[in-house]
């Protein structure tokens, strides 16, 4: 249940309302692409009537549409909204040419992504081969905790960073966080002594996934690169991890060389 006002219960600048609409539209995910007003009601810890306003509202303005069971979907204007930035990320252009050499090599697939809120977003992702089920895609969101790409994430981020980001992911998701933040410490181990952190899929279990960010931020923010194959028909987890680790390491040292970003 997503619930807008929570977070900014005392600020008088926060706009309540249009955190409702921005909430509605966060409400539609993988596994639910097609919403109706008490679906929408339900999640948001709204009326009816309320969502309904702001649906009809979001339809108009062409960030919504309605199918013909009068349920919404979200339409052509979200993407329009992330273009400006995709398309203003000099890192993600110059990155790509190395990313899809690295897929190849691995006969995987290989991302960049940053975090929203308690997730890893990615913001470009390059596979071998199209699967009906990508193993990643852009835009496509992964738990904080869950995931190789958040792990590295929170390994990559300040001690005042990482404790708002673990605080949120503990209100918002205490199931997920007390599950998860064990697997968190033995990560952030990893990337200490290895410079990456793995993790086997949080979806799927015959996924592999190996991570590690950038060694400075990029407009701000913590950029994290991963590589991900699956491992039905691979070699040991152990094997995979020796392999796919010091390769992202490589890829990722000859990005920062092309963007003239020196170790820190």
């Amino acid at each position: 249940m997503l619930r807008p006002d929570s977070d900014h219960p005392k600020d008088k600048q926060f706009a309540t309302t249009l955190a409702h609409g921005v909430r509605l539209l966060q409400a539609f995910d993988m596994g639910s692409r097609v919403l109706g007003n008490g679906e929408l009601a339900d999640r948001l810890a709204l009326d009816r009537a309320t969502v309904s306003r702001l649906a009809y509202t979001l339809v108009q303005l062409g960030y919504l549409e309605r199918d013909a069971g009068r349920k919404y979907r979200l339409a052509a204007g979200v993407l329009k909204l992330g273009y400006p930035l995709l398309a203003g990320m000099h890192m993600r252009h110059l990155a790509r040419p190395l990313m899809r050499q690295l897929a190849s090599t691995i006969d995987g697939a290989v991302g960049l992504g940053t975090r929203f809120q308690t997730q890893m977003v990615y913001l470009d992702a390059i596979a071998v081969s199209d699967a009906t089920q990508p193993i990643i895609d852009r835009g496509m969101p992964v738990p904080l905790l869950a995931s190789a790409m958040g792990n590295a994430w929170l390994a990559a981020a300040s001690p005042a960073e990482r404790e708002q980001a673990l605080n949120l992911y503990r209100v918002r998701e205490p199931d997920g966080y007390a599950r998860q933040v064990d697997r968190h410490s033995a990560a952030v181990k990893e990337v200490r002594n290895l410079g990456y952190c793995t993790s086997t899929g949080h979806r799927l279990r015959e996924r592999f996934s190996v991570a590690a960010a950038l060694n400075r931020p990029v407009n701000g923010q913590i950029v994290v690169f991963n590589c991900t194959v699956r491992i039905s028909d691979r070699t040991a987890r152990g094997d995979l991890k020796r392999e796919l680790g010091p390769r992202l390491l490589e890829t990722i040292g000859r990005i920062e060389a092309a963007a003239g970003m020196g170790h820190a």
